[in-house]
């Protein structure tokens, strides 16, 4: 762990403690078990406890200070209608219910009264009206957009295919990838990467195997003596160039390459999300995307991501109906029953995940044969034949 990332990990500690402060009197101590439970079980990142400390001092204020015990329906109806009414993106909004119903469940032992479910929603029985994933025009943009610096697409890249969390990618270092081959690289996260939920991993890395080549050879700080501990992607800011980023220059970045790319607002998250989808959809194991994107083999979290085939399925199951009419139709006027042309939505899916991926390798080996690297950078950072 170095400075930036120490300075970092005490600045959310700092602002934890703030946000309990900040809880009345009749909460307060409740409040501070529940955050230091949290933290002992080691399920949420330094990051997640001070987002919680934050929601639970909002609860606090917007229900007048009401120990959290005595709480009743009318008052979450009112705290959620007081966050509904403040002018805060959808997943700001979506977080605060969620410490509100984990701070019950816990306070209940898990066994909340049934109205909190209600208001609250359940988590287990939670039901999603689609996915919001990057399409493939999307991602196409990104990597292509000529007003993108190599810096920048390599961190769209990597956040995609290596299903990185924006605060997992901000703890790489140049000495984490290792070049197996041209087209091959493992990117190793760290096991005391702070912020990381989940500990170390290796991910394989080969559609942006050739982008990742071509940026270590012109990294900016590449010949310091102690390199492998140089960040694998530095800020670009005046003030700290060159220094660790940190998530908020994580989404920043998206955020200035979704203006160039001319694309909607994306969050860095949503890169993970996308490419988990697009796995599960083209029939991979489910064992081996939990390995590549860290979750563990009980997480519920990772439920998450199939409930997108249910759109399939009901697509799949108008589209026999419209067939079924059809041949009635067919057959009761005497005529030919002609197949209505369709593709299966998992299979259409499965082909547009290989043609994306078939044009995000050739606009990469586009960029890297533009691209003239200095000479003598290939030595430290040989590829080893395998």
């Amino acid at each position: 762990m170095d400075e930036t990332q120490r300075k970092e990990l005490a600045r959310h500690e700092r602002q934890t403690l703030r946000h309990l402060g900040r809880i009345g009197p009749a909460n307060r101590d409740t409040a501070t078990r529940y955050i230091e439970e949290s933290r002992v079980v080691g399920e949420n990142s330094v990051n997640t406890l001070r987002l919680k400390a934050y929601h639970l001092e909002l609860l606090d204020r917007e229900t007048n200070g009401k120990p959290w015990g005595q709480l009743g329906r009318d008052d979450l109806l009112a705290y959620l209608k007081a966050i509904q009414a403040k002018d805060t993106a959808p997943s700001s909004r979506a977080r605060a219910r969620q410490a509100a119903s984990g701070l019950l469940r816990w306070l209940y032992e898990g066994n909340p009264p049934a109205w909190v479910k209600l208001v609250l929603g359940d988590r287990k029985h939670r039901k999603s009206g689609g996915l919001n994933v990057i399409t493939e025009e999307e991602l196409r943009k990104l990597l292509t957009c000529e007003d993108l610096t190599l810096r920048t697409r390599v961190l769209i890249a990597l956040l995609y295919e290596g299903m990185l969390r924006a605060q997992e990618f901000t703890a790489l270092n140049l000495g984490n990838v290792t070049f197996l081959s041209n087209s091959l690289a493992h990117v190793t996260i760290p096991d005391d990467a702070p912020f990381c939920k989940s500990g170390g991993r290796t991910v394989s890395i080969s559609l942006a195997a050739g982008l990742l080549r071509q940026w270590v050879k012109v990294h900016p700080r590449r010949h310091e003596p102690d390199w492998n501990v140089v960040p694998l992607v530095g800020s670009e800011s005046a003030k700290s160039y060159g220094a660790r980023l940190t998530y908020q220059g994580v989404y920043s970045a998206i955020k200035h390459a979704c203006q160039a790319a001319s694309v909607r607002r994306l969050r860095p998250h949503l890169f993970r999300h996308t490419r988990i989808t697009h796995l599960i959809a083209a029939g991979e194991p489910e064992s081996v995307v939990k390995k590549q994107s860290g979750h563990v083999k009980s997480s519920r979290v990772f439920a998450d991501y199939v409930h997108m085939n249910q759109a399939d399925v009901d697509r799949m199951a108008l589209r026999e109906l419209e067939r079924q009419e059809q041949s009635r139709l067919a057959r009761l006027r005497g005529l030919s029953v002609q197949p209505i042309p369709h593709e299966d939505p998992l299979e259409k899916l499965a082909r547009l995940q290989m043609e994306l991926a078939a044009a995000m390798r050739d606009a990469l080996l586009a960029k890297s044969a533009d691209a003239t690297p200095r000479r003598g950078d290939g030595g430290r950072f040989r590829a080893e034949e395998g």
